[in-house]
């Protein structure tokens, strides 16, 4: 499963990590995470919550096939793009939509 969660930051942290999500109207950074059917992270990255999930994501599957090869299927919630279909394909990754859409 791959998700991403916009964070507030508290003002300890440097402006340079941080952004605004618009869509959230949240100032701070964005866990993206990619884990297995029991909830163990397989990937992580975190951006600055202006980060579109698109994004992170298709870092995120280029790394996954790197460390976990064996990994073929990757569900996603609608936030995702085609693009990002299209990479996880192009790294041997077919991405599903948990939404129902796709």
């Amino acid at each position: 499963m791959v998700d991403a969660q916009s964070v507030k930051t508290s003002g300890n942290v440097a402006e340079t990590s941080q952004g605004i999500d618009a869509g959230k109207k949240i100032k701070g950074r964005k866990p993206h995470l990619i884990t297995d059917t029991l909830g163990l992270a397989l990937a992580v990255l975190v951006t600055a919550a202006l980060v579109h999930d698109s994004a992170g994501g298709k870092q995120l599957l280029a790394e996954l096939a790197v460390t976990h090869p064996r990994v073929t299927k990757v569900w996603a919630d609608g936030g995702y793009s085609a693009s990002v279909l299209q990479h996880g394909a192009s790294v041997g990754i077919e991405l599903r939509s948990c939404s129902g859409r796709g």
